[in-house]
């Protein structure tokens, strides 16, 4: 499970507590695992989703006041 592909304008950074997630970013795949951190730079379309068989925990910190996010058509 994962959300679609969307951006933000603002930057996003990832912490991966437990689990596996594969991480897309302007079309790139990047796997990533507990301890690992990722950051994507506003309006960079991107999405994830769990993979493997261990629960996935996420930190998923948005640099806004508030969330807002665009739903980007896959091409």
């Amino acid at each position: 499970m994962g959300p679609a592909l969307h951006e933000h304008p603002c930057f996003e950074t990832w912490i991966v507590r437990n689990g596996k997630v594969r991480i897309t970013v302007n079309g790139l795949d990047i796997e990533a695992g507990p301890g690992d951190l990722g950051v994507v730079g506003p309006e960079t379309p991107h999405k994830f989703k769990s993979i493997g068989l261990d629960r996935l925990e996420i930190i998923r910190i948005h640099a806004s006041p508030r969330m807002i996010q665009a739903w980007v058509k896959e091409k």
